[in-house]
């Protein structure tokens, strides 16, 4: 399941799957007034870095400590931290 925080502005037109937070002790919200443990955004074939960087910092905005962004064309993750990112390639 995949949540949205609370006043996000999150496109509605974008697969909610491609968002996936962990809920930090509130079972049952759709759109979350407290910040998740960790949210992990998937990048599509579409996306670039400039827009995963701007929703890293949305949720670093909201409160959301470990945010990870996904980029399976590039076999990379990236730690998303403010202001710096730490991009982890995969092994062969």
């Amino acid at each position: 399941m995949a949540y949205r925080a609370a006043g996000s502005n999150c496109d509605p037109q974008i697969p909610r799957s491609r968002c996936v937070c962990a809920p930090a002790g509130r079972p049952g919200e759709d759109i979350l007034t407290h910040p998740p443990l960790i949210a992990i955004e998937i990048m599509s074939p579409e996306d670039t870095i400039r827009r995963a960087a701007k929703k890293a910092a949305e949720y670093h905005q909201f409160g959301i400590e470990h945010v990870w962004v996904i980029d399976p064309q590039a076999r990379v993750a990236y730690r998303a931290q403010p202001m710096r990112w730490i991009g982890f390639p995969a092994a062969n």
